[in-house]
């Protein structure tokens, strides 16, 4: 058989097999220890505050709530990755925001996941 009509065949079946061996994104894992590693961020610092103002201004149609655990990652930057209460047309869920802070001090959203 043609190696190229072989490759078109397998290559469906391969990918549904490496998609599903990829999983759901979760907190990070923490390793605070490690250069460049997530580690606990407390929910009352003011990055977190920013953070939380920030998302706001992008997404007003939804109310933050309460943090509820925080990590963060410095690297050429700030990540931080946080889970709250919000409220929004749909009731009041938990989510899991990621966010970055360049080096110049603006805030990007990455993530925005109702877990």
């Amino acid at each position: 058989m043609n190696n190229i009509v072989l490759a078109a065949l397998l290559c469906p079946l391969f990918g549904t097999l490496v998609q599903a061996q990829i999983p759901a994104p979760s907190a990070p894992v923490l390793h605070p220890g490690l250069p460049g590693g997530y580690g606990a961020f407390p929910n009352d610092a003011p990055e977190l505050q920013a953070a939380k103002a920030y998302i706001q201004t992008r997404m007003p149609f939804m109310t933050l709530g309460a943090v509820t655990e925080a990590a963060s990652q410095v690297v050429a930057g700030f990540n931080l990755v946080f889970t709250c209460a919000v409220t929004d047309e749909d009731g009041t869920a938990p989510w899991r925001f990621g966010v970055f802070r360049s080096l110049d001090g603006h805030w990007h959203l990455y993530g925005a996941n109702r877990l």
